[in-house]
């Protein structure tokens, strides 16, 4: 699934770009709902504890007492 969501992401995004540019604002509202939707998609995606890129998977730098 996170390969639709990476290919999702842009494929609404750009026609939401456009349509604000061009001043279609019922267009835009339409692109926006479906955009928060793959966007909330994969912000649910990313913070599940089995996903790679979840939170606390990542080793970051100690920090400790000096």
């Amino acid at each position: 699934m996170d390969a639709w969501l990476t290919f999702a992401d842009p494929a609404v995004g750009a026609p939401v770009s456009v349509a604000l540019a061009a001043g279609d604002l019922t267009a835009s509202l339409y692109g926006m709902v479906v955009l928060g939707l793959v966007l909330t998609c994969q912000l649910v995606r990313r913070f599940r504890p089995g996903h790679p890129a979840g939170a606390g998977t990542t080793p970051g730098p100690e920090r400790g007492p000096r």
